[in-house]
């Protein structure tokens, strides 16, 4: 996947890495115009809005709520300043999925997401020490760790002498390295 402008323009650091990529396709262009890429606009199909749409929370098991940690939501109040860093490092969840995507992927309209997992919502007042410790918390799953769920998201990091073990250059190997010990630290404007 890759981001594009509000006008379907691809973003130019992925326009000089794309002609070279091995992809499966660019929607809303030819697979042999990738020589063009720079002119390229991406377009969403509405018959394939479907298709590119789904509830993580349906790849759990139904039902069967106890063989999973229960999913906390953390809230807090809209004018904490820290909502927005707890948005990103935890995630999101609404109260419960909405009746137009539930149509869509043809669920049952009755369906909660209280089907699949134990639910606990909290609100708490943001701090640094306890997103900290929220993140540190292995006994609750987070919004964004089942937005990801069956992903390779937050592997352990390498314990290697961090070092490519190869002569030849490997992609994305710092990143890979260095896993979920990344901290992203954010900080008023």
């Amino acid at each position: 996947m890759i981001p594009v402008h509000a006008d379907g323009s691809i973003y130019e650091p992925y326009i000089q890495i794309l002609a070279g990529s091995s992809i499966d396709a660019v929607e809303g262009m030819s697979p042999l115009g990738l020589f063009d890429v720079a002119q390229a606009t991406v377009e969403l199909s509405p018959e394939r809005s479907a298709w590119n749409r789904q509830l993580a929370i349906g790849l759990v098991e139904y039902r069967k709520q106890d063989t999973k940690r229960e999913l906390q939501i953390v809230e807090l109040d809209p004018s904490d300043p820290w909502r927005p860093i707890y948005a990103a490092c935890l995630g999101l969840m609404p109260e419960a999925p909405t009746e137009s995507v539930l149509q869509e992927l043809r669920y049952i309209p009755e369906l909660t997401f209280e089907d699949f997992l134990r639910i606990e919502r909290v609100w708490t007042a943001g701090s640094a020490e306890d997103l900290l410790s929220r993140l540190e918390d292995e006994q609750h799953l987070t919004p964004r760790q089942l937005s990801m769920i069956f992903l390779a998201y937050g592997s352990a990091g390498s314990m290697s002498l961090r070092d490519e073990t190869s002569p030849i250059p490997m992609p994305w190997f710092k990143r890979l390295d260095a896993g979920p010990n990344v901290i992203v630290v954010c900080s008023p404007k």
